[in-house]
């Protein structure tokens, strides 16, 4: 007979190769250990993760509202310096402070160092905040001239042929000739330029736009001589920049018109009539210049044949506010004797500004609404602005480049900028 105590013996012994409960449950519990450590180390490291790209895109989206907001300053300079906010530095290197008012909602520099740094060149920079991140951008621009065409027209510009248009700089050259021509005379029209065999043109011609957009053209029977390019400008060239009609040259108009510098017009008796000058044969009618310009406010000037208009600038230059017609007769003289930078016409009519044959005229002529006409054999010095111009065969026209240096509009066109940050 078997032994039932024996056989449990046996059932419930050890046998080798076989684990037992309690080593199971170590294996289990270790590998469980290294599970949840595993996630443990994963999840930490996804926080991290997380938190790092959380703090770069927040970085990042306040970089670029720093950006913007720099952005939004240079605009806001521009827009200001535009409205002539104040006395631009004069000389290269020289530095004047703009303050700016901030807008509610943007962070930027509420003043900047405004640097002239060459001829019509100008820049600053300005920093835009969001947080504590800031982002600084430079911007380079120019100021628009007055003249940036040495003859400009609303309407149509005649050139016939033989006539001349040059350029030169009075600063280096008080009286050229065409031989010493440097280019640069540019012509424009908003509407036409013409031209003919034996027209020479030493520089480019640019072509605006009308009020409604339709582009200028350029005319030419035979063939013409332009030294420059003939290109089509981005849109219309604003004819009137300084507001003849209904602007700050409106109001000085009106101011000179009341009081201004006629009591000092040196003349033989009867030359001057109320605010007319009309210059017999021969007379001299002398204008004597000041400090800060001296402001002559005429309804006509006439200069019979050979008779001279003399400016006196040694003390300053000479403004006339013109209210009627010019007409230089045969021979007559105006400014010979000094720069075109020192006398400025400034018209404000539809009356004609007419130089005759053989005369001679030095000066700048702002005329956006008269009929400006050059007729054979004269010689100008200087910028012309009309409503239209015609230059008559032999005319000789003489662009000084130092004019479009000296008077500027209010408007800005910027040139470049960039990200000081990068």
């Amino acid at each position: 007979m078997s032994n039932p105590c024996l056989k449990a013996t046996v059932q419930g012994a050890f046998l080798p190769g076989r684990a037992g409960p309690a080593r199971d449950e170590g294996m289990v519990l270790v590998v469980a250990l290294i599970l949840i450590a595993a996630v443990a180390l994963l999840g930490t490291t996804a926080i991290m993760t997380s938190s790092t790209d959380l703090k770069i895109s927040g970085n990042y989206h306040l970089g670029l509202q720093a950006f913007h907001d720099a952005e939004a300053g240079t605009q806001a300079y521009i827009a200001w310096l535009q409205r002539d906010g104040l006395n631009f530095p004069q000389n290269t290197g020289e530095v004047a402070t703009v303050a700016c008012a901030v807008p509610s909602g943007f962070a930027f520099d509420s003043s900047v160092s405004l640097k002239k740094i060459g001829n019509n060149r100008y820049l600053f920079q300005i920093t835009g905040r969001c947080g504590r991140l800031s982002k600084r951008l430079e911007v380079v621009f120019r100021r628009k001239s007055v003249y940036e065409f040495g003859l400009f027209a609303e309407g149509r510009v005649d050139l016939k042929g033989g006539s001349g248009i040059y350029g030169y700089d009075s600063r280096l050259l008080p009286h050229p000739d065409p031989g010493s021509s440097t280019g640069g005379a540019a012509v424009g029209s908003n509407t036409q330029v013409v031209a003919y065999t034996g027209t020479y043109i030493d520089g480019p011609v640019g072509l605006g736009a009308s009020p409604l957009g339709v582009g200028a053209s350029f005319v030419y029977t035979g063939e013409p001589i332009v030294t420059g390019t003939v290109a089509t400008l981005e849109g219309r060239v604003e004819p009137d920049p300084l507001g003849a009609l209904a602007g700050p040259l409106a109001d000085r108009f009106a101011a000179y018109s009341i009081a201004n510098d006629n009591g000092t017009i040196m003349a033989p008796a009867g030359v001057c009539s109320g605010n007319a000058i009309n210059a017999v044969s021969g007379a001299t009618v002398t204008l004597t210049g000041k400090a800060g310009g001296a402001n002559f406010y005429l309804n006509g000037l006439t200069l019979d044949t050979g008779a001279t208009l003399t400016v006196n600038v040694a003390a300053g230059p000479v403004n006339i506010y013109l209210a009627g017609p010019l007409e230089a007769k045969s021979g007559s003289v105006i400014n010979m004797g000094g720069l075109p930078t020192s006398l400025t016409i400034y018209a404000n009519s539809t009356g004609s500004i007419r130089f005759f044959h053989g005369s001679d005229f030095k000066g700048m002529v702002y005329a956006p609404y008269a009929a400006v006409e050059m007729k054979n054999g004269t010689d100008t010095f200087g910028a012309i602005r009309g409503n239209t111009v015609d230059i008559k065969n032999g005319g000789q026209f003489f662009f000084d480049r130092a004019i479009a240096e000296q008077n500027f509009t209010n408007g800005i066109v910027p040139l470049a900028w960039r990200d000081m940050d990068h």
